[in-house]
């Protein structure tokens, strides 16, 4: 009589556990609600049964123990925080990362996700809105992906999101309560691979058109491009050193200033400093994100929460669930996951009350 040979039903029985269960493990996922505990039963009752569906352990971990994490840069303490939170709650699952710089360039993001390795990748969390929209959402279809940006309803992914429209509202309500009408925003890049930084700026402008009376809102810019961001690590503080240095010349009626992000700002009071202005005396300054220098003392800059640790963590604990959700499977979720942080300001020294312009001037000529 033939012997009966062991399925998948047995290995369940043996080992105490269901049989999906088997089947998830055996089939090469290692998913995080499994401990390294089941893992070993599910083996040793296939091994011991003759179980013709076993894979190696190596196998196992080999084939979906990584998650990719984009990003634009690495330089600015924003990305670098997000980055360490998620490699920190993905270890403590058991899983790698593996790092993919874009520098805001579409050409580089579209290399990095024709080359992520589909045997290995149990995951891919952007951590600024992909430039390839369409792209990630065919490969959302094969690899859960989680876009960390702002609300962006024209990709279908999950996302964990701040608003930033209502981020430059905060700001521009702070400083108008402290009786500011005319201020101008420092920024790197505006355009719509910068959403973000759009997003910020017409929350400020929408807010100061809401004045009566004399009031203004100045813009000044500067693009960067990708090979600027690849080459020149300091990038984002030249910019506002610079553009602040122009302002005080073609602007000097402005008695706040916003930078696009706090590594921005902190260029901002750089050259105030240097020309010999105090903040926040003679002007005001604010920025966003409230990365870690911005509360140091000889810092203490006014700055809008990002919550970075948080949505990092965020991120992967969606990440970890459509993974387990689709039991390793190729194929789109059948719900969408957005959670959405309210953005609050963190009020510094770098804010104060406006001057009077008309006796500052008087008493500076003195």
């Amino acid at each position: 009589m033939k012997e009966k040979q062991a399925t998948s039903q047995d290995v369940a029985r043996a080992a105490g556990v269901s049989q999906s269960t088997v089947s998830m493990i055996l089939n090469g996922k290692r998913l995080p609600s499994f401990t390294d505990e089941t893992i070993r039963k599910v083996f040793d009752a296939a091994n011991s049964l003759g179980y013709k569906g076993v894979r190696s352990k190596r196998t196992t971990a080999a084939q979906a123990d990584t998650i990719v994490v984009f990003c634009p840069v690495v330089s600015n303490p924003y990305y670098a925080s997000v980055i360490q939170s998620l490699e920190q709650a993905a270890y403590e699952k058991g899983f790698r990362t593996v790092i993919c710089t874009t520098y805001r360039s579409a050409d580089i993001e579209r290399r990095h996700l024709r080359e992520v390795n589909k045997e290995s990748t149990a995951g891919i969390i952007f951590t600024c809105i992909p430039l390839h929209k369409a792209l990630v959402e065919d490969i959302n279809y094969q690899i859960p992906i989680v876009v960390i940006g702002d609300r962006d309803e024209s990709i279908n992914v999950d996302t964990v999101e701040v608003n930033s429209y209502r981020s430059g509202i905060a700001v521009a309500e702070h400083l108008i309560d402290l009786g500011h009408r005319h201020i101008s925003l420092i920024s790197t890049s505006l355009d719509n691979q910068n959403i973000i930084r759009v997003k910020r700026m017409e929350g400020i402008r929408d807010t100061m058109a809401k004045l009566d009376g004399e009031s203004g809102f100045y813009v000044k810019s500067r693009k960067v491009s990708s090979l600027t961001d690849i080459s020149d690590l300091d990038i984002e503080h030249k910019v506002g050193f610079e553009l602040t240095r122009e302002c005080l010349v073609e602007t000097p009626f402005v008695t706040a200033m916003i930078g696009i992000n706090d590594m921005v700002a902190y260029g901002i009071l750089d050259a105030l400093h240097s020309a010999g202005h105090t903040v926040p005396d003679e002007y005001s300054v604010c920025g966003f994100d409230n990365i870690f220098p911005s509360q140091m003392l000889n810092v203490s800059l006014s700055s809008v929460e990002n919550f970075v640790q948080q949505k990092g963590r965020s991120a992967l604990d969606i990440l970890l669930k459509r993974i387990t959700s689709r039991g390793g499977q190729p194929g789109a979720a059948d719900s969408i996951t957005h959670v959405e942080y309210q953005p609050r300001l963190i009020v510094r020294t770098s804010t104060g009350e406006a001057r009077n312009y008309g006796n500052w001037k008087k008493q500076r000529t003195l």
